[in-house]
């Protein structure tokens, strides 16, 4: 690492610099002796104006060493510390520094905390160039946890009476951010296009816009040719679940340019329970699972019976990709029939699927249409966009416009 000590860091709305003497009154009064600031820290609120004296100026007796990290959080608008941020441990074995940080409950959700997180990571990750950024919370409170996730922060998981602080022996979840995954944060974050984010967020309304960062399509799937390239790609697909729709989307690019069947089948397998919109679900196309659908099947009919939404779109996706020409069964017009999801990504995939199916496999699949088998918000589906395609003469479709409901 190379330490660069507290220095001065500007953002829009504050200002974060190390403390002086001038301190004392404002951070006794702003945060050191709120007890509510205090509740889960390590050290206990101060009652006197001397007691902050104290701990400031061994603080400021420190700030000639460039490991130590001690910020002083000071709004633009206030001109005084309302709190702090720090470095809380500087592991050097590992190359990580752990952040920590309190503010005055008169100062809570003004977003100032999040915005020197922010920055700390910008400055930790491209300055200090940690390889690992970490910050711990009580378990009891989660809105220090809602912080580190917004900021970027993955949850890893939580130590059992792993702590004390004023509470006593407590629980705490840890939470963390490696180098690679700055680094493409930090690419996305520089690729962004605002419009075609309004666009994205626009199709996919049931992720909410704070999940997208508005990276076009083209650009992502180059982009995770050149993770694969540096040899990333193991790593970031290792590192589930994501946080924003442009990673997920990157990670179904990966995996569709696999080339083992079992190791993109393993992929598959892991990524399936967090795809959690129609896009990415869609999107993830192996190129390997064309060429072993033999194999594949068994694995189609266990998804297609799974409890999660997009686990069963993506097997009545399969079942429209794959399954409809060479390898089409009658059994998987059935199988698919006998879905009655009600969630409406799984049904406007079947309805495609009975559509398609009526284009390739029309004398096989007309009995199910006309024995009215399918859910009944499907089987209309189905009939409309069989209808809508060249693909199917005239007087099929007119004969199929007969059998909505």
């Amino acid at each position: 690492m190379i330490h660069q000590g507290t220095v001065l860091i500007e953002t829009k709305n504050l200002i974060l610099r190390p403390f002086t003497e001038q301190d004392y009154e404002p951070v006794f009064r702003n945060f050191e002796s709120d007890r509510e600031c205090t509740k889960y820290l390590t050290w206990q609120a101060v009652d006197t104006v001397e007691e902050t004296a104290a701990v400031l100026d061994q603080w400021i007796a420190r700030y000639s060493d460039n490991t130590f990290y001690q910020w002083a959080i000071v709004p633009r608008e206030l001109n005084e510390p309302v709190g702090t941020i720090s470095g809380v441990r500087v592991l050097e074995k590992t190359e990580e520094i752990e952040v920590g940080y309190c503010i005055g409950n008169r100062f809570w959700r003004r977003g100032y905390t999040s915005e020197a997180l922010h920055a700390l990571i910008r400055f930790f990750f491209e300055e200090v160039q940690v390889k690992r950024l970490s910050a711990r919370h009580d378990v009891n409170n989660p809105n220090s946890g809602k912080v580190m996730v917004s900021c970027g922060l993955r949850y890893e998981g939580t130590l059992r009476s792993a702590d004390r602080n004023n509470q006593g022996i407590c629980d705490i979840s840890i939470y963390a951010l490696l180098d690679f995954e700055y680094r493409i944060r930090k690419w996305l974050q520089d690729h962004r296009d605002l419009k075609y984010l309004d666009f994205n967020a626009g199709l996919i309304p049931n992720l909410p816009k704070k999940k997208f960062i508005g990276v076009r399509t083209p650009e992502l799937r180059n982009y995770a040719k050149n993770l694969k390239k540096e040899g990333l790609a193991d790593r970031f697909m290792d590192s589930l679940p994501h946080t924003y729709f442009e990673e997920n989307q990157i990670h179904a690019f990966l995996i569709s340019d696999l080339k083992d069947y079992e190791e993109t089948l393993r992929r598959v397998e892991e990524f399936l329970p967090y795809i959690d919109n129609w896009a990415t679900c869609d999107q993830l196309r192996p190129k390997s699972f064309k060429k072993n659908r033999e194999r594949l099947y068994p694995y189609v009919c266990k998804w297609i019976h799974s409890d999660l939404t997009y686990t069963k779109r993506y097997a009545v996706g399969m079942l429209h990709y794959y399954y409809l020409d060479e390898e089409f069964r009658p059994e998987h017009l059935e199988m698919a029939a006998e879905l009655k999801s009600g969630e409406y990504y799984v049904d406007m995939m079947n309805a495609w699927y009975f559509a398609t199916a009526l284009t390739k496999q029309y004398e096989k699949t007309l009995p199910l249409i006309e024995a009215g088998t399918l859910d009944p918000w499907v089987h209309n589906k189905a009939i409309q966009k069989a209808r809508e395609s060249r693909l199917i003469p005239e007087d099929r479709k007119a004969y199929l416009r007969t059998l909505q409901i």
